[in-house]
């Protein structure tokens, strides 16, 4: 029989636990977060329901659908409901009049057109408007992207019922102005 007769005798044979000397440092907690007061959270609510009635009252000007997405107290990140991301997207912000960020893409014919305005002042917006052979994969259509027009003003917006022909005339409109 393996083992030890007696525990007794077998527990003080075992050495001694040795002092672990190496520095440990205590356990450092995250700072706490700041307490917001009552004041701040009503301020929240209010901005909420502002932001939330703005995009409510928004809808995509390619198919005229609602929009959808994240909305809290400071930004909104919405998209069409109707066709998702690729065909309207837009971000705005608490206390900004227009849309900081907008995409918008519309297909036509073999090509499709891609509208970005991004919001810089008053009433300044920087649009760059691409145009892509949809006839490629959809991965490769990124890379080649042809670019049509990059201009500052007011911020393009397509037309929903437009054709090409009278998309590539307002283009060129824009072409000869800027």
């Amino acid at each position: 029989m393996s083992g030890p007769k007696n525990f007794k005798k077998f527990f003080k044979k075992m050495p001694k636990k040795r002092l672990n000397l190496q520095f440990r440092p205590s356990y450092i907690s995250r700072p706490l977060p700041a307490a917001e007061t009552v004041e701040q959270v009503l301020i929240q609510k209010a901005q909420y329901k502002e932001m939330f009635a703005k995009v409510n009252a928004e809808q995509c000007p390619v198919c005229f659908g609602q929009l959808d997405g994240e909305v809290y107290f400071s930004h909104a990140n919405v998209y069409c409901c109707a066709n998702g991301e690729e065909e309207y997207k837009v971000f705005y912000r608490y206390g900004v009049e227009y849309p900081v960020y907008t995409r918008t893409t519309i297909y036509l014919g073999c090509y499709g057109y891609e509208v970005d305005s991004e919001w810089m002042t008053d009433d300044d917006f920087n649009n760059v408007i691409c145009r892509f052979n949809l006839n490629l994969n959809f991965r490769e259509s990124d890379d080649i992207k042809e670019k049509l027009l990059d201009f500052i003003g007011e911020r393009f917006v397509f037309d929903a019922d437009s054709d090409e022909k009278s998309l590539m005339n307002k283009i060129n409109l824009y072409r000869t102005l800027s």
